[in-house]
């Protein structure tokens, strides 16, 4: 089920295991809070982990779900190719605190 099937009232959701996995290869420890953008729906999921005792299922509350906008070149991977990147990332530095809504950085 992907993230967009979700309704409102349907807060509580299961972590994919691809993407734990992902992380896990990629040296990348799970944190609190995930980011999830979906591309088809132009939307994008504030996620907060809860990892239980077993640890064999990680489940995620839906804090928070806005639109988003990605690039209208699709998606892709090749360099300067100004395509949105699929895959996992970390947010390695927060920028525009205090600008108005909508200012576009270049």
């Amino acid at each position: 089920m992907t993230l967009r099937s979700f309704t409102r009232d349907q807060r509580i959701l299961a972590l994919p295991p691809e993407l734990a996995r992902a992380g896990r290869r990629a040296g990348i420890p799970l944190t609190r809070f995930l980011l999830v953008v979906d591309v088809a729906s132009q939307s994008c999921w504030l996620l907060e982990t809860g990892v239980p005792p077993d640890r064999a299922v990680v489940q995620c509350v839906v804090q928070r779900k806005y639109r988003c906008s990605t690039s209208k070149y699709g998606v892709g991977q090749v360099a300067n190719s100004n395509c949105t990147p699929l895959g996992l990332h970390r947010v390695a530095q927060k920028i525009g605190g205090g600008w108005p809504v909508g200012t576009v950085f270049r």
